[in-house]
This record gives C-alpha cells, sequence and structure tokens, in this order.
C-alpha cells in the first residue's frame, strides 16, 4: 500500500456536510432549500466516491479522524450559514488538493466535486 501525500481528514468532509444541511434546513421551502438538497447529494456522491477511490489506493488506515463541531455560524440567518457552507468546502477543497498529489483519477473526483457542489451552492445564494 503507497503512502498518501497528505492523510484524509475524514472529519472536514462530515464539517461540509453538516454546514450544507444546516444551510438546507435554516432556508424556507423554495429554490434556494432545494439546490441546498441538491448541493448536498452532489456532494454525498463525489465524496464517497472521493473517499472509496482514495481507500483503494491508501488504504483505510491513512485517513485522520478528527471529528469537531462546526463553528458558530457567522451570522445567525440564511446568510450566515450560506457563508458557512462555502467557507467549510473551501477549507476541504484545500486538504483534499494536497491529498490528492499527483494521483489523476482523485484529481478528476475532487474537480467534480467541487464544480458541482459549487454550482448549486451559487444556485441557492441567489434565492436567499
Amino acid at each position: 500500500m503507497k503512502t498518501p501525500p497528505t492523510k484524509l481528514d475524514l472529519g472536514l468532509c462530515m464539517r461540509v456536510r453538516s454546514a450544507l444541511r444546516w444551510a438546507h434546513y435554516f432556508t424556507p421551502a423554495g429554490f434556494a432549500h432545494e439546490h441546498y438538497d441538491a448541493a448536498t447529494k452532489q456532494f454525498d456522491k463525489y465524496m464517497d466516491a472521493f473517499i472509496e477511490l482514495y481507500s483503494f489506493f491508501y488504504g483505510k488506515t491513512n485517513w485522520v479522524r478528527n471529528i469537531e463541531a462546526l463553528p458558530n455560524f457567522p451570522k445567525p440567518d440564511r446568510e450566515g450559514v450560506a457563508d458557512l457552507s462555502e467557507m467549510e468546502l473551501d477549507k476541504l477543497e484545500r486538504h483534499l488538493v494536497q491529498v490528492t498529489g499527483d494521483n489523476k483519477d482523485l484529481d478528476n473526483i475532487l474537480r467534480d466535486l467541487t464544480s458541482y457542489t459549487r454550482r448549486e451552492l451559487g444556485l441557492a445564494r441567489n434565492y436567499l
């Protein structure tokens, strides 16, 4: 089993998902609510593929098992949870770039994960 450039931090993955769900729950029914739901589904799909492929290349022992609570919302309103979702996704993306290293397969999934999730987040923000 190869050693990864950086260990995958599962806690960061879970923080993004939690932030997306908070945004979904904080937003009343309508387009923004639906797009947060779509963002979570896209994130789940691609994050699962990333984790499975990472496990194939590096095994399941090269993980950081660090689950932290989400920080307080920047603002306790719909825009605040939207900001938190984007902030956590930015943090995860920086981490996954390091984890990916020169692995083209992981890089392709990372690009899909961030582009599809950001697309839905952008659409959701348009309807806040």
